[in-house]
């Protein structure tokens, strides 16, 4: 049970999910620590339901009523609706936090315990290069995808994002601070009200202004991300115990294995060799998340063979 509602386990099509029915309703937000079950629900419907672009799959929405419309494609919070059926990414197929949330120490960074450093530090270093760029790539996806339909995500960390360590594969999760803010391109994304979605309407006009901004924070939150996930990825393992940030990580190291972690090269640009720490400030250098994703597919192309 969290702030926002409870998660069962249940069956879907002979398949383990979990079942998230939301505390909605004015005495349920007044609880809330990130932001509207009714945006997170929005988010889930219209954005998750292919299980690809690097988000968790929504499999089926959860109705009050059983005689209420079946929901297929709108752009809004369907009416009715009090929960989500996800698919269950389970530690024993390999599925783990790829971080841990900010200390009290680190604040706004994530931090990483031991065993979710040794996932990121196994094998080669090629090899972990490798993981550590695909599960960037997957997150980058999943931002660029919510962008495309018109909501922020507004929580991307490493704490909420899923890794699989023998091939690299990420899913970004938790939609609990998610909102819609619309497109730019054109109206195919902004709720009509003739679907009863006055409510994503009003936040479109009202975030019309500002849209370009939100996208940027979660694209800022996206470079913070990358550069912890590649640095780990390249450093040396190192003994440690407890929850450390990047900051804390590096000084365990010599200055030589900084330096030489720093310098790594990852590619070529105009026949220009592309260092960790040189990527690392394009990526947050980045303002669409669609950039951010060409960056790393572009690096993973560039000579980092699939794992």
């Amino acid at each position: 049970k969290g702030a926002s509602g409870t998660v069962y386990a249940g069956k879907f099509e002979g398949d383990d999910v979990a079942v998230k029915v939301f505390s909605i309703g004015e005495d349920a937000i007044k609880s809330l620590s990130d932001g509207r079950p009714e945006d997170e629900i929005a988010a889930c419907a219209y954005a998750c339901g292919t299980g690809s672009h690097g988000l968790m799959r929504v499999r089926a929405l959860v109705a009050e009523d059983s005689s209420q419309k079946r929901v297929t494609e709108a752009h809004a919070q369907p009416a009715g609706v009090c929960g989500v059926v996800f698919d269950v990414y389970a530690e024993s197929h390999g599925w783990h936090s790829l971080g841990n949330p900010p200390s009290m120490t680190s604040c706004t960074r994530d931090s990483y315990t031991a065993a979710q450093l040794a996932r990121l530090q196994e094998g080669s270093s090629e090899r972990r290069l490798q993981r550590g760029v695909r599960a960037c790539m997957c997150v980058a996806a999943a931002v660029q995808h919510l962008h495309s339909r018109g909501f922020i995500h507004g929580d991307v960390y490493a704490h909420n994002t899923l890794l699989r360590a023998s091939d690299g594969e990420s899913v970004l999760v938790d939609l609990g601070a998610a909102f819609y803010v619309g497109t730019d391109q054109d109206g195919s994304a902004v709720p009509s009200s003739a679907d009863g979605t006055a409510g994503l309407s009003a936040q479109v006009q009202r975030f019309a202004g500002a849209r370009a901004g939100c996208f940027r924070m979660d694209v800022a939150a996206l470079g913070v991300l990358v550069e912890e996930v590649l640095y780990l990825s390249v450093l040396p393992p190192v003994e440690t115990s407890g929850n450390l940030e990047l900051a804390q990580i590096r000084a365990l190291h010599p200055a030589s294995e900084l330096e030489a972690a720093k310098s790594r090269v990852l590619g070529s640009e105009a026949a220009e060799p592309v260092t960790l720490d040189a990527f690392c400030r394009k990526v947050q250098a980045c303002t669409r998340a669609e950039e951010a994703h060409s960056l790393l597919s572009s690096l993973s192309a560039s000579g980092l063979s699939s794992l």
